[in-house]
């Protein structure tokens, strides 16, 4: 299953006419660009998932509780917000969710003589719209769920719902909160080999690293720790320098220098970390490194889905030289429209997350 999210839901039109990322954006764009991405992932084998669909699994009780203390209103509210959430169905419970909505009354002495509520209503949401980029949320390596830990305030409560909508859908997973920053988007995986790489250092602590390391050692997995030292602000998770497509990770070409000498956890000791060369221990799981110059990747190359089951790898067509790279990998390649995902310094990878 890859989890996703329609962009409509947690992205509307009275939030994204404000939306300042390097181009235009548009809730209508975003959502064909979804619709045809969900497409292509039916398509080829794979069950697209809705975030707010497990959401919705949450027994309709606890979400009241928790729309509750998601919306906002003066105490002479109080008792009518209490009875229209308890007349509330599940989905509009997860909408309040979403949107955190905040009432206002400003008292309107004019209104007292032709109106029963003599304020003016004005509404403040503050929708979680980092939905729409599930991978930041989560990672699951075999029955280990890592729920990502944000420095932003807002996308931690976008990480407690992700949670608490796993949670209830697959109980059978073992959910890990981590106690320092980690964000999804800072690991790529090699799963047919069991490695996994962590970048640390920019929006994620090495110590998140090293904790899931050491758990997922205990599974048979390898940890190759990437440090992140360029600390670039539009290059700020792990996939959006790196990937791994088959047997290879690709890695932006101006980048590999700095990563010659890396710290590995192997699955085997006491999940200490111990130095090693990065070469070195590609080689030893059967794997290869790739540079790929930022030229041919552009900005979003790296960020691709890689379906080992279907042989094929989903990418944006923004970066059409990096389509050829992935096909001399023996790699089908799909790609599709994605520039309003984009917009908002997210593709593929980002928009996606595997559960298996």
């Amino acid at each position: 299953m890859i989890l996703v999210q329609d962009p409509r839901l947690v992205h509307p039109a009275c939030m994204s006419v404000f939306n300042n990322g390097p181009s235009a954006f548009s809730t209508t764009r975003a959502y064909e660009e979804f619709t045809a991405l969900t497409g292509v992932l039916l398509e080829l084998g794979s069950q697209p998932l809705h975030v707010l669909d497990l959401t919705a699994r949450i027994a309709v009780e606890r979400l009241r509780v928790m729309a509750a203390a998601a919306v906002t209103q003066p105490s002479s509210r109080a008792e009518e917000v209490r009875g229209n959430l308890a007349a509330m169905p599940s989905r509009e419970l997860v909408q309040l969710l979403v949107e955190r909505p905040t009432l206002t009354l400003t008292p309107d002495a004019g209104l007292q003589e032709i109106s029963p509520d003599s304020a003016t209503e004005s509404y403040t949401l503050a929708p979680l719209y980092g939905l729409m980029f599930p991978r930041d949320h989560l990672l699951q390596i075999e029955d280990l769920c890592f729920i990502a830990s944000f420095r932003r305030d807002q996308r931690q409560a976008e990480a407690e719902l992700v949670a608490l909508s796993v949670e209830a859908a697959m109980p059978q997973l073992d959910l890990v909160r981590l106690d320092s920053f980690f964000e999804g988007g800072d690991a790529v995986a090699c799963r047919e080999r069991r490695v996994l790489f962590l970048s640390h250092g920019h929006r994620s602590d090495r110590r998140s690293a090293l904790r899931i390391a050491a758990m997922i050692a205990g599974h048979g997995w390898s940890t190759v720790l990437l440090a992140d030292r360029h600390r670039s602000q539009e290059e700020f998770h792990l996939d959006h320098w790196a990937a791994v497509v088959g047997d290879a990770l690709l890695c932006e070409e101006g980048r590999v220098a700095g990563l010659r000498e890396v710290e590995w956890v192997a699955p085997v000791g006491d999940g200490s970390p111990a130095g090693a060369r990065l070469d070195e221990v590609l080689k030893s799981h059967g794997m290869t490194l790739l540079p790929v110059p930022r030229r041919v990747a552009g900005p979003y190359g790296f960020n691709v889905l890689d379906l080992a089951d279907a042989g094929a790898v989903v990418c944006s067509d923004s970066a059409p030289a990096m389509a050829a790279v992935l096909r001399e990998l023996g790699r089908g390649v799909v790609s599709v429209e994605f520039s309003t995902f984009e917009s908002n310094f997210g593709s593929v990878h980002c928009a996606t997350n595997e559960l298996l």
